[in-house]
């Protein structure tokens, strides 16, 4: 079982675990102070450090001994890793945390790429933001005095919405009926071969370039290629590429008017908003095309699109990978209104739902997009457009390292 709090660590130098995290939020200072409480190791009242030691649950993740480093920090962007634990290294090598009077600082050298929060006495949490390197500095405070600074600890931030360059994810993808029933013998498998990660692409940076590679039920038969972007921005948002195309090639006659569509980024979820929200998936309140004319449609047509997202926040969902509960979940409706031009009067004002489970350590979990009939009525005629719907569901995740 997944669980919501994972992380990446090194114990020394050269040697990498892999555990991933997930949230992420914008912090503007970079020196904080954590006051201090019960401790877990007995308080001195006269405190001299000669290091520090960073714990996740009992394990050595840093260790900084007078000049002596051994290991990183390491965390996801748009993820988190939670209650580092801190203890100092005295003089004589043993160590604790001071009593009262004595607080932990510390300076990150680029708060764009990560920033670190209290949590608890002596403990911290480590908020990647975007991927890269930076580095943090710890002090021992005692008042406003720094008694003690530690060496540089690396920091480094992995790429976004839980991918990794070489990591290798497979899908069950499957046609849904009218009533909204999955057809167990339309499966096909999708596998996601991750290309590239912190990539710049159509003005975004820190992007993900995904080789998407349908295939029969068993895998032994190709039958489409793709191409997906997706990105994770440092405010938690998660933005697939074109998604919107993609979505309207699901509904019948509707895909002609996809292609005059310009491509644009969708946001379809984000990774740290764990309660409800809204906002506007194509960043406006609806994208316009006009005058738009179809073969065997008499009158040039105009178009509106609206998407409209619902985050539900944190919700857990099982999928054939296993049971993810850090897991968020957004819906979106997404609105057609189509009219005659110069006309006020809708041939077609319908939507569909679509909806996305993501996790900050697995990317996508699970998508769903409903099944639905809509009815286009144009110069007295009714025309029924099916919408095919269909489940797309994680299946396993192979990390390249």
């Amino acid at each position: 079982m997944n669980t919501p709090s994972t992380f990446i660590r090194r114990i020394a130098a050269g040697r990498r675990g892999a555990v991933r995290a997930l949230t992420l939020v914008m912090v503007a200072t970079s020196v904080a102070v954590i006051g201090c409480g019960d401790d877990p190791v007995a308080p001195s009242s006269d405190f001299e450090a000669r290091g520090i030691a960073l714990q996740i649950g009992s394990v050595d993740t840093v260790i900084v001994d007078a000049t002596s480093l051994q290991g990183s920090l390491q965390v996801e962007a748009g993820a988190a890793v939670e209650n580092i634990g801190v203890q100092f290294i005295r003089m004589d090598g043993t160590r604790g945390v001071p009593g009262s009077g004595y607080s932990l600082g510390w300076t990150v050298a680029d708060t764009s790429i990560a920033s670190i929060e209290s949590s608890a006495a002596w403990q911290f949490r480590l908020v990647g933001k975007k991927e890269g390197s930076t580095t943090v500095t710890f002090q021992l405070m005692k008042g406003a005095n720094a008694i003690y600074t530690s060496g540089a600890v690396p920091i480094e931030v992995a790429g976004g919405a839980g991918f990794a360059m070489g990591d290798t994810l497979v899908y069950n993808f499957y046609d849904r009926d009218m009533a909204n029933n999955r057809i167990e013998a339309s499966r096909q498998r999708k596998t996601w071969y991750v290309l590239r990660t912190g990539i710049t692409y159509e003005d975004s940076t820190g992007v993900t370039e995904i080789l998407e590679v349908t295939s029969d039920a068993n895998g032994s038969m190709e039958l489409e290629r793709d191409t997906i972007y997706m990105r994770t921005a440092a405010d938690g948002a998660v933005y697939q590429y074109d998604m919107l195309r993609s979505l309207l090639g699901r509904v019948e006659g509707a895909e002609l008017l996809g292609d005059l569509l310009p491509a644009q980024w969708v946001r379809i979820g984000s990774v740290m908003t764990e309660g409800t929200g809204s906002w506007f998936a194509l960043g406006v309140d609806s994208i316009d095309v006009s005058n738009v004319n179809l073969p065997g449609v008499p009158v040039a047509l105009s178009m509106g699109l609206r998407m409209d997202a619902s985050h539900k926040g944190k919700m857990g969902v099982t999928v054939p990978a296993g049971a993810y509960d850090d897991a968020f979940r957004t819906d979106h409706s997404l609105r057609l209104n189509v009219r005659p031009a110069g006309f006020p009067i809708s041939a077609l004002f319908d939507s569909v739902m679509v909806r996305f489970d993501i996790s900050a350590k697995d990317g996508l979990i699970n998508r769903t997009f409903q099944s639905k009939v809509m009815t286009a009525e144009l110069l007295g005629q009714s025309q029924d457009l099916p919408v095919v719907g269909y489940e797309m569901e994680l299946v396993s995740y192979k990390r390249a390292k």
